[in-house]
């Protein structure tokens, strides 16, 4: 297993990012997927918080309906 590469599932709308490199762009690997809702403050905060390790991307993580796992 590879542990400097990541992947992004969008649980609800089968939406998939595989082959991230830089967890440092959560965000911006996910935003599109979250563009109807450019106006909601928690979608948002949640988007920033993809960012950040630990406890606060788990949540984020959940809130939006996401995993993140090591690429095979």
């Amino acid at each position: 297993m590879n542990n400097n590469t990541w992947s992004l599932f969008d649980k609800n709308f089968h939406r998939e990012a595989k082959n991230i490199v830089n967890l440092g762009d959560l965000t911006e690997v996910a935003r599109p997927w979250f563009a109807d809702f450019a106006n909601d403050p928690k979608v948002q905060s949640a988007l920033q918080d993809l960012n950040r390790p630990g406890a606060r991307q788990r949540r984020a993580l959940d809130f939006l309906g996401l995993d993140l796992v090591p690429a095979m």
